[in-house]
């Protein structure tokens, strides 16, 4: 066993990582990573090295985006600092396209109480369920931006009998929440790995903003469609169960 000390585990390395052993068979066929030193059949262990190698995998991914083929040459060493750099000026130009164009309105939680008709406890609700987030400014709490619109838009489902006395619940909005997160998260993922590292600064930023537009408009047209679909089918079920149960 002389030959494995200092070695980990694939278990071991996992668990010093932070990720599950699938993810480390990944990097590995990824190129990301150093081939185990095998002892058995089935039997290999990674060097301690791994453990900071793969965080750093991590946070290249999920903080600054970059595409598996841009990682692999950062941490093979092949890729030099001003190549790095570009890379991230890219993508820091086109993720900065992707902010939503918004009016600067600022309103107050009472404001925008008696603005929207929701009540104040409803508001904290809906910042603790992560739909708003509240600034202080001049000493007093505002709401901005798309936090603004997004209260519109709840005091408009209110206005329609979306309610609590209806039977709703503030939580049961994080269906759309936490849907556009993960589509959010996809739409990233598949930018990245189209546009990051392979395309100018210019070129990438001009990409995400048409992205985002051509997307949205999408969003609804296929929301809309989805929901005619879903009235036709049901429709044709009734009928056809009408059908059979009066044979």
């Amino acid at each position: 066993m002389g030959d494995t000390q200092g070695l980990l585990k694939i278990s071991e390395l996992a668990k010093r990582a932070g990720v599950n052993r699938g993810t480390i068979q990944h990097y590995l066929r990824e190129g990301l990573l150093p081939r185990p030193v095998k002892t058995h059949r089935n039997m290999a262990f990674y060097e301690a090295s791994s453990v900071d190698r793969i965080r750093l995998i991590k946070d290249l991914q999920k903080q600054r985006f970059l595409p598996l083929h841009v990682i692999r040459r950062i941490v093979a060493g092949k890729s030099g600092g001003a190549q790095v750099k570009a890379a991230v000026a890219v993508q820091q130009a086109a993720l900065s396209a992707l902010a939503v164009d918004a009016p600067e309105t600022s309103i107050s939680l009472e404001a925008a109480s008696k603005t929207f008709d929701l009540p104040a406890a409803l508001i904290h609700k809906l910042e603790k369920l992560g739909f708003v987030a509240a600034v202080r400014r001049n000493g007093e709490r505002v709401f901005s931006g798309p936090d603004v619109e997004v209260l519109a838009a709840i005091g408009q489902l209110k206005r329609l009998g979306i309610t609590e006395r209806a039977g709703f619940r503030p939580q049961d909005l994080l269906i759309y929440k936490r849907a556009l997160e993960g589509l959010l998260d996809q739409e990233l993922q598949t930018f990245v790995r189209v546009v990051i590292g392979k395309k100018p600064a210019d070129e990438a930023t001009k990409l995400a903003r048409a992205g985002i537009d051509g997307a949205t408009a999408l969003l609804v047209a296929l929301r809309k469609k989805l929901i005619n679909d879903l009235l036709r089918n049901a429709g044709k079920e009734t009928v056809e169960g009408v059908l059979a149960a009066g044979q």
